[in-house]
């Protein structure tokens, strides 16, 4: 027992020669040797954030001491990013991201803090600031910081979606997909995609939105070919296009699928899925069931303080199911 700490420690640095940094991170967690996992969690969270695996992310976070990643400006930013991801308060995030500022003398992560203010301010539809954020965000960020560049290149879509203006929004989430493509990030190249067949369904180009919703799908997987958390997006997406179809006990197991999945990202991507079920059972005629889903969704939405918009898609739905 006397050597258990010293054969974690030497086996979290064999992992971390091998590229095995989950591993790493896990067995420097387990000895407790904090001057070793700092660094090595700072270094693991954007490879977490870029696989969908923000569960993964918070447990590391969680067995750190608070006091000490106030302490790494970076660290606090990725800890920004879980908290909105998972649904925490607006006031939580803020006060981790006041803690980047506060730990960055020399400014050197000045461009990813106005990053996620600018994500910050589209959750909450303010686009206008959004988008001057973005902005801001880019000319401060190297070009190499491709992983955060990726993300903001979505913001601007998201932004030119939000307000209606389909010809900028394609045109954002192509560059986010080209971005995330050249950082290998599989989350937002996922999520770009997705959005594309939105875009593309909204256009009512239904077999476009399809073979978006598919290239998702298809990007959505680790490197055994298993389908990662933000798989449950694109699988969402072609459960509204089954409803289409009127094959609905298959657009529900989608949806079912895809909440399965996209839980294990953030509760708040469900909310399509719960949605989705809401529209299925309405369409079987079960509202009992319906109502079931559309309750669990409005749950969530009011859980995930962050965001403003999935409040009235949930009141929406509601009013369609009241009127059927």
């Amino acid at each position: 027992p006397d050597a258990a700490q010293e054969l974690r420690r030497r086996a979290s640095m064999w992992c971390e020669q091998q590229g095995l940094m989950a591993e790493a991170i896990g067995y420097s967690l387990a000895a407790q040797d904090l001057d070793r996992a700092l660094p090595l969690v700072e270094r693991g969270a954007e490879s977490a954030v870029m696989r969908s695996e923000l569960a993964t992310l918070q447990g590391w976070l969680e067995a750190l001491p608070k006091e000490l990643i106030r302490t790494r400006p970076l660290l606090c930013v990725y800890h920004t990013w879980a908290l909105l991801l998972s649904g925490s308060t607006v006031d939580a995030a803020e006060a981790r991201l006041q803690d980047a500022v506060d730990a960055d003398v020399d400014g050197s992560i000045a461009g990813e803090v106005l990053a996620l203010r600018a994500l910050m301010a589209t959750y909450q539809r303010k686009m206008r600031e959004s988008a001057e954020l973005s902005r801001r965000a880019l000319e401060l960020l190297p070009e190499d910081r491709l992983f955060f560049r990726s993300f903001i290149a979505g913001y601007l879509g998201y932004g030119a979606l939000y307000s209606g203006d389909l010809v900028a929004a394609r045109r954002g989430f192509e560059e986010t997909v080209r971005l995330s493509e050249r950082a290998g990030n599989m989350v937002s190249a996922a999520l770009a995609l997705t959005h594309l067949g939105d875009v593309s369904m909204m256009e009512g180009h239904v077999e476009a939105g399809k073979s978006y919703y598919e290239q998702a799908l298809a990007r959505a997987v680790d490197s055994q070919g298993q389908r990662q958390p933000i798989a449950g997006v694109a699988l969402i997406g072609l459960g509204q296009l089954l409803i289409l179809d009127h094959r609905l006990d298959e657009a529900a197991r989608y949806f079912d699928d895809g909440i399965e999945l996209i839980d294990r990202w953030g509760r708040a991507g469900a909310i399509g899925g719960y949605l989705g079920l809401a529209r299925v059972r309405r369409a079987q005629g079960d509202m009992d069931a319906a109502h079931d889903a559309l309750q669990t969704a409005e749950r969530v939405a009011a859980e995930f303080e962050a965001m403003t918009e999935d409040d009235a898609y949930v009141a929406l739905e509601k009013a369609y199911l009241l009127l059927a």
